[in-house]
């Protein structure tokens, strides 16, 4: 994540969604699949151990959700 990005997607008023503690992918998936339906493109995953990261079963879950938004 470049953190200068983010500073230019705050002022423009872009929003970013940022995820922490999230360890099941079905609810990764979930949220991805949500976010993009409401037009969210950007998502920040923490990186703690215990963070679900993209997995085949949160692409399943997501049904296409991946394809519309950027993870960081």
């Amino acid at each position: 994540l470049d953190l200068e990005a983010a500073r230019l997607w705050a002022r423009a008023g872009e929003p970013l969604l940022l995820l922490d503690g999230v360890s099941n992918p079905h609810n990764l998936g979930a949220i991805v699949r949500t976010a993009a339906f409401f037009g969210l493109t950007r998502i920040v995953l923490s990186d703690h151990p215990g963070q679900a990261l993209p997995s085949e079963s949160a692409y399943r879950v997501a049904e296409g959700g991946f394809e519309h938004v950027d993870l960081y």
